[in-house]
């Protein structure tokens, strides 16, 4: 229903309308019902485009307008949301020539001032000629949208043409503004509150995919692509810091340009470091934008065809890691929020890479410290074997030039045995090398498969007793060092026992986990064992084993009657699914 009175002469003879108050009352009930239907409408909505162009038709139906447009202020500037009743091409047209009308744009200042404007009689105002035809008693009002944050944008209305609005209904419908106001402010609230929910479950679905690995080259990898991914651009790069030389180097690129760009170096100058604190800054550059930052530390990069880039820093405390970059080859615009969210990712990655790294340097340190027990385990038997060769051939030589040639073929003969116990020592040593217990594998399996290819291997009969996979769920480094010291008990068995058979239990008790290498072999006096036999028989390196897991080595042994090497690791060493 149209909000129009009935008119009649003033007493200064101008026409005016006027409004009894039954029927006024009856207006205000059909406008409540009017805000209430908007309301309703856009109960819930989150699209905000939607939610202006429902109420905008609400609008136009219920007060029967010609044409309605609503404008948003964003960016200093009124932006064009939603139309109705006109056609695209004329809303253009009204929104190209808002800033070429001489006496100033009503819309805009609707917005500047907050408060409605309104021109009962468009055909007076030489400002909408040429923008709207029949013009005579055609209303114009603008209200601007008033929600508790401040004004969001501005609401035009047109009415029919002979069908204008009298002052009191103007007044009125300022109500809309406010309601409407409201509403777009709320949408946008929903649609802040979606978003931001749905971006914390993106990062920490990337955060997770980020943590699933150890490899440093596949955390990187995966920081880069999910950097890409968060913020939809074409690139993802991850640079590295070098504080000796204070420069980055570029690790892994999501990109195309991959092969060019990884390992070319960014010299990090002041507009990343503070000299004081070495703390890393946000670099924002876009190639389109005058005065954009000043990027000389990666000049090499947009060489590339690059055009615009948004890096943030990896900090750890006080520390800078290095860089979390996308890149665009167009000239692209990063707004406040695509900073903020690779700034929430760059946060979320530095333990990932902080434990890479350190698994990286663990792994090293490890590989170390294998090959020190390895080559003092070799240095023992090998070492030793070669040196008797090299005397031997050296007795060898000296018999044959002095003609003896029978003692010299004896002489021949040892050095062959010699050479073939050395061969059989570090042929062993290479198979339990081969066989080693990987993440993730069954201890047990992986144990049981040893003992058969060395049953298979050397002829010596290996059993295997434990009572579950409980019993054995070690860490990664308390398994190693067990295998390592079970191999050691059965090779000292053969080689120095002579023993037949072998068997191996694995129990839980009070100790952890209590694992025994008993065998039949001709056994030894513990008591008058020397240290040199004792480095030999590789015991010493089995308690440095075991002790470098806070476990105990006992051996107990008795001539004529095999050993027994008992390992007890303690429970705390073991994982914390166990029971």
């Amino acid at each position: 229903m149209r909000l129009l009175g009935f008119h009649k002469k003033d007493e200064t003879g101008m026409n005016s309308k006027y409004i009894p108050p039954q029927t006024k009352k009856v207006r205000r009930i059909e406008l409540i019902e009017m805000l209430n239907e908007i309301a309703l409408s856009a109960s819930g909505q989150m699209d905000v485009q939607k939610t202006l162009e429902s109420a905008l038709e609400i609008l136009i139906r219920r007060l029967e307008m010609d044409a309605g447009v609503i404008f948003l202020w964003e960016d200093e500037k009124l932006v064009l949301k939603a139309q109705y009743g006109i056609s695209k091409e004329h809303g253009k047209e009204i929104d190209r020539r808002r800033e070429m009308l001489p006496q100033g744009d009503p819309a805009d200042q609707a917005v500047r001032s907050g408060k409605a404007y309104f021109v009962a009689d468009m055909s007076q105002d030489s400002r909408f000629k040429g923008m709207w035809k029949n013009l005579k008693n055609r209303s114009s009002l603008h209200l601007p949208l008033i929600s508790r944050s401040g004004t969001k944008g501005v609401i035009g209305l047109t009415t029919k043409a002979g069908e204008p609005l009298s002052e009191n209904e103007a007044r009125l419908l300022g109500a809309v503004g406010h309601q409407v106001g409201l509403i777009v402010e709320n949408s946008e609230l929903l649609a802040e509150a979606l978003r931001c929910e749905n971006e914390a479950k993106k990062l920490l679905i990337l955060g997770t995919q980020i943590n699933a690995s150890l490899e440093l080259d596949e955390v990187l990898s995966d920081i880069a692509e999910s950097a890409r991914e968060l913020l939809g651009t074409e690139h993802g790069m991850v640079a590295l810091m070098d504080e000796r030389e204070g420069e980055a180097t570029i690790r892994t690129v999501a990109s195309p340009f991959a092969g060019k760009m990884r390992g070319r170096k960014i010299s990090l100058g002041g507009e990343f470091l503070d000299d004081g604190h070495k703390m890393g800054e946000t670099i924002l550059f876009d190639a389109s934008v005058k005065g954009s930052q000043d990027i000389g530390g990666m000049d090499e990069i947009f060489s590339l065809g690059i055009t615009s880039l948004l890096a943030v820093p990896l900090l750890r405390g006080n520390r800078m890691l290095g860089l979390l970059a996308v890149l665009e080859d167009n000239p692209h615009s990063f707004s406040e929020r695509d900073i903020q969210l690779l700034q929430q990712l760059a946060q979320s990655v530095i333990v990932a890479i902080e434990n890479a790294r350190l698994y990286q340097q663990v792994r090293s340190i490890t590989a170390i410290e294998e090959r020190r027990w390895l080559a003092r385990e070799m240095h023992d038997d090998l070492a030793q074997g070669l040196g008797l060769i090299n005397i031997q051939t050296s007795v060898t030589d000296d018999l044959l030039s002095k003609g003896e040639i029978d003692k010299a073929r004896e002489s021949l003969k040892q050095v062959k045995e010699i050479a073939n116990r050395s061969y059989t020592e570090v042929r062993e040593s290479i198979f339990s090398l081969r066989n080693v217990v990987s993440p993730g594998t069954s201890f047990l399996a992986t144990l049981q498969d040893y003992l058969s290819d060395y049953q298979r291997h050397y002829g010596v009969e290996a059993c295997l007793i434990a009572e579950d996979e409980k019993a054995v769920r070690f860490s990664d480094e308390v398994g190693s060092q067990v295998v390592y010291i079970i191999k050691e008990a059965i090779t000292n068995a053969r080689k120095h026992g002579g023993a037949k058979r072998v068997e191996i239990s694995i129990v839980r008790d009070d100790c952890g986990s209590r694992i025994t290498v008993k065998d039949d072999g001709i056994g030894f006096d513990p008591l008058n064992i020397s240290g040199k036999d004792a480095q030999q028989m590789g015991l010493q390196i089995m308690r440095e084993r075991a002790r470098s897991v806070k476990g105990d080595l006992e051996v107990q042994s008795n001539v004529g009657k095999g050993t027994s090497v008992t390992l007890c690791v303690p429970i705390d060493q073991t994982n914390q699914g166990q029971s």
